[in-house]
């Protein structure tokens, strides 16, 4: 079950996590998981075999003294009833455990600990926490009301039932009905029974959980992507790295307004085309939708002239690389990050890693290329996090490199140094670069000026600064 769910959660599109959070996903995998596959097992097989024991000790009741049975099960239905109660407190929803804001907010903080030790920010994001978990404990404290009614109502009637047994049991005894050793046989079977009812309701619990979890499993499973990268279907072949946006308009999942509005440019193979625009304006939406992490909502988007949803999709990605402003480093060794996604030889990660001018602080370490990056690459600085993400987008040897803010968090030495390092990369391959440094884009073939999602100029640096318009001005700023 948690290998068939994670496997779905990997083939899921990305406007799945936009609706989803990832946080509590990882939880229900590792949870939920756990609760289902008791629901399966322990609980079903502890379960019946107390059923089986609690009518076997019934049956052996009845055959030494059937007049005594016949009173334990007139009086039995009150008893499962009560039993009930708790389950059915649960089945209504009066109790239930959602601490996903809770899981996700503690997950955010740890996530982020550096910012809050910085901002020393401990005891009020302790405080936030203890609201977000008190809204929860009010639905706790209405399971622990009800739970305690139900436990103590059965418990306390099972009791009861033993008392109006002795009773009877010896007015049997008294009257001639029942030898003293039928009476005492009938009697401990019929306490034996009871007994094993009142047993399976501590399961009750367990059961709801079961079912809950198991909804939220089949939720997981029962999505059905539009974007699957598992799929075999679509077009397996080489691009040249071509590459069109026809009247594309966009809108994420979650939004009501459109990122992109009627985007029209065309990108030669081999060419650099750089993307200009204020924060919002829809640069990182061209370059998820290059990337087919959603279909456009109107148009389409084309590569060596056929549509990207043509194009088998994990082909596709395969022939693309992308290095960002924060580069995505996972726990692991420098060698599984830089040849991450692909088979590779040890000499071609090291040549990679010379290439991105990473192999002196790399090998400067006792390590080496088995040095561990930590979680996020927390063990390295920017700069080296930076050059391993160049060095695993060289190793792929793309056809189309995207460059997204790739330089705007270094200082001016490990920039300059970078940048020479990219503008190698970039020679021969279709390469799309995002920034807002005019000094970045200056060298590029054509540069797209977006505005609120719209596109406002498209040429040459020397003839949007010619037309003195909205990159001029953004030029003259800086």
């Amino acid at each position: 079950m948690r290998q068939e769910s994670f496997k779905s959660l990997l083939s899921y599109d990305i406007g799945f996590f936009d609706i989803n959070n990832p946080t509590v996903l990882a939880t229900q995998l590792s949870s939920d998981c756990e609760k289902v596959n008791g629901l399966g097992g322990n609980i079903v097989g502890l379960i019946t075999g107390i059923l089986i024991s609690m009518a076997t000790a019934f049956t052996i009741s009845g055959v030494y003294c059937w007049q005594l049975m016949l009173i334990i099960m007139l009086i039995f239905p009150f008893y499962i009833f009560s039993l009930i109660l708790g389950f059915l407190a649960q089945n209504q929803g009066l109790v239930s455990y959602k601490y996903e804001d809770a899981t996700v907010y503690a997950s955010d903080c740890i996530l982020n600990y550096k910012t809050v030790k910085a901002f020393g920010m401990e005891q009020k994001l302790l405080e936030s926490y203890m609201k977000v978990t008190y809204r929860v404990s009010q639905n706790t404290r209405k399971k622990a009301n009800w739970s305690a009614f139900s436990f103590g109502l059965g418990y306390g009637m099972l009791f009861y039932l033993y008392a109006f047994m002795y009773w009877f049991a010896a007015r049997m005894l008294v009257d001639g009905y029942v030898d003293f050793e039928g009476m005492n046989i009938s009697m401990f079977a019929g306490i034996a029974g009871t007994s094993s009812a009142f047993l399976s309701s501590i399961f009750a619990p367990d059961i709801k959980q079961g079912q809950i979890a198991a909804k939220n499993l089949f939720k997981i499973l029962d999505y059905e992507p539009t974007i699957d990268p598992n799929s075999d279907s679509g077009v397996k072949q080489s691009v040249s790295g071509a590459i069109s946006f026809d009247e594309v308009s966009f809108k994420y999942p979650t939004r009501e307004l459109y990122s992109l509005s009627n985007v029209s440019f065309e990108i030669p193979a081999g060419s650099t085309f750089a993307i200009v625009g204020t924060t919002g304006s829809g640069k990182s939406t061209i370059i998820q939708l290059l990337l087919r992490f959603y279909d456009a909502s109107e148009g389409s988007v084309k590569f060596d002239g056929k549509d990207i949803k043509d194009f088998n999709i994990r082909h596709l990605r395969s022939q693309i690389a992308i290095v960002g402003q924060e580069p995505v480093l996972f726990t692991g060794s420098i060698t599984s990050n830089i040849a991450y996604g692909i088979e590779v030889s040890e000499e071609q990660v090291r040549k990679a890693a010379e290439q991105a001018q990473a192999l002196s602080f790399i090998l400067n370490h006792p390590d080496g290329f088995s040095r561990e990056v930590g979680l996020r690459g927390s063990r390295l600085s920017g700069g080296e996090k930076q050059r391993i993400a160049v060095a695993r987008a060289i190793i792929r040897r793309p056809k189309l490199l995207i460059l997204d803010e790739a330089t705007s968090a270094l200082d001016t030495e490990t920039e300059t140094k970078l940048t020479d390092i990219l503008g190698g990369l970039m020679q021969g391959r279709t390469t799309v670069v995002v920034a807002h440094r005019i000094k970045t884009v200056s060298t590029c073939d054509q540069i797209a000026v977006l505005w609120n999602g719209e596109l406002l100029e498209l040429g040459s640096f020397n003839e949007l600064m010619e037309k003195k318009g909205f990159l001029y001005s953004l030029a003259m700023q800086r």
